[in-house]
């Protein structure tokens, strides 16, 4: 009889039997819950993560661009000064060279013959039926170019020209009138120096910078 009792009294109740599977079953979702919420935070974590560190590579990235972009723009800045610096100087000196070539063709007798007499067709063409106008030269002027630019003046048939002397002229003549000025003076010739000084640089292949890559 006794052993009956205690055997119904261990055997649990099939109510507490339920109550205990359904306890296990709500701890069992709930841990369950618990991994997948963990699992969850970590992953938002390790994106999070990702997210900083790209947009901190993309910082630096761009920050170096800038820096890049900055030292190319001073380079450059500093390779055309050394560019304007160099061409200012070779300007400098080109001119003075043609200016001295200038001069010994006015001195050469054939040479200096034929630049009179084309400055003094040139007026008479323009000039020299309309208005009377003054020939400037250098001082002294050799026989032999007074002679060449009076028959020029002649076979031109410019109206009642004059000569006059002008102690500042070195090389070349200036036919003046009232209203006109033909200059055939270096002063004259290279009056435009900007353009001459782009024709110079031209003609040495320097007219623009030219750049690697």
């Amino acid at each position: 009889m006794s052993e009956t009792v205690n055997s119904a009294a261990t055997t649990p109740h099939p109510l507490v039997e339920a109550l205990d599977a359904e306890v296990a079953s709500e701890v069992s979702a709930l841990l369950e819950q618990a991994n997948s919420d963990a699992a969850e935070i970590v992953a938002q974590a390790r994106r999070r993560s990702r997210r900083r560190f790209r947009a901190a590579a993309a910082q630096l990235r761009n920050e170096r661009a800038a820096a890049l972009a900055k030292a190319q723009a001073k380079a450059a800045r500093a390779r055309h000064q050394v560019f304007l610096a160099e061409n200012a100087r070779l300007v400098e000196a080109g001119l003075a060279d043609i200016e001295a070539r200038l001069s010994e063709l006015w001195n050469d007798p054939k040479t200096g013959a034929a630049w009179c007499r084309n400055a003094i067709a040139l007026a008479c063409a323009r000039l020299g039926d309309i208005e009377r106008f003054t020939l400037e030269h250098p001082d002294p002027l050799p026989e032999t170019l007074r002679a060449v630019i009076l028959k020029a003046m002649s076979d031109a048939k410019c109206r009642s020209p004059s000569l006059r002397p002008d102690p500042t002229l070195r090389v070349g003549v200036r036919l003046r009138s009232e209203h006109a000025c033909l200059d055939a003076t270096p002063t004259g010739l290279m009056i435009d120096r900007a353009h001459s000084a782009g024709e110079y640089l031209a003609v040495l292949g320097r007219g623009e910078e030219r750049h690697d890559g």
